[in-house]
């Protein structure tokens, strides 16, 4: 697939701390609020997925973002599940967590790590109806949102008008 995309991307300052699997475990064991329990399952899957274990992190994704994660890092978030998604063979999910992330997106640089996921996704992703040519796309529904430069609508949220 090439390099990826999430190099261009820092972690959160706040978040990234390099520690062991049996800490961060045991951090997780001893949080007692939503808080830190959403903090530490999110440091769990900073561990795993900065090791490649990204069907690992995935699990800590959810739980840390359902806890109620700090809003301020919930973009990047967003983010890196939807890498994670994409990497684990869920295109469609990915897909949709990326545009989700990018709307709370404020970053230039998280924004552009988005759309180029979001091009790799697409890229990846055959979504031409059968019988179709390279280069012969069907007609978009109308209401279908597609970015400059995408082929199609099949993972895009559709506007709500």
């Amino acid at each position: 697939m090439g390099a990826s995309v999430e190099s261009s991307v820092t972690s959160p300052k706040p978040l990234d701390k390099r520690r062991s699997l049996a800490a961060l475990t045991a951090a997780l064991e001893r949080a007692t609020t939503k808080d830190a329990m959403a903090r530490a399952h999110y440091e769990l899957r900073l561990f795993h997925d900065n090791n490649g274990r990204e069907a690992q992190a995935i699990p800590h994704f959810r739980e840390a973002l359902e806890l109620g994660l700090d809003p301020t890092v919930v973009p990047e978030a967003l983010a890196w599940l939807a890498s994670s998604l994409f990497k684990t063979g869920q295109p469609e999910e990915a897909s949709l967590k990326a545009f989700q992330a990018l709307g709370l997106a404020t970053d230039p640089s998280l924004k552009g790590f988005l759309v180029r996921l979001l091009r790799q996704i697409d890229r990846a992703t055959d979504v031409s109806q059968p019988g179709q040519t390279d280069g012969e796309q069907g007609a978009a529904p109308q209401d279908c949102q597609i970015p400059h430069g995408f082929r199609g609508c099949m993972y895009y949220p559709r506007s709500s008008g």
